[in-house]
């Protein structure tokens, strides 16, 4: 693995928390739009951190 992978899992995890953040406080009850968008964060925000992890695992190990 090289540094596009870590490059690519840290724009994930900027990009998921982002949309976390902004959505943090909606009602996802009575709409189905902001659950949709933070599940969609939350998802892009758990494969950043496991990109970066399995990156920086594969770049030590080499």
């Amino acid at each position: 693995m090289d540094w596009k992978m870590l490059l690519i899992g840290l724009a994930m995890i900027a990009a998921g928390s982002l949309l976390a953040w902004r959505f943090r406080k909606s009602k996802y009850g009575s709409e189905p739009g902001p659950g949709c968008a933070m599940a969609f964060a939350l998802l892009l925000l758990m494969t950043g951190v496991a990109t970066l992890v399995v990156g920086l695992m594969f770049r030590v190990s080499a």
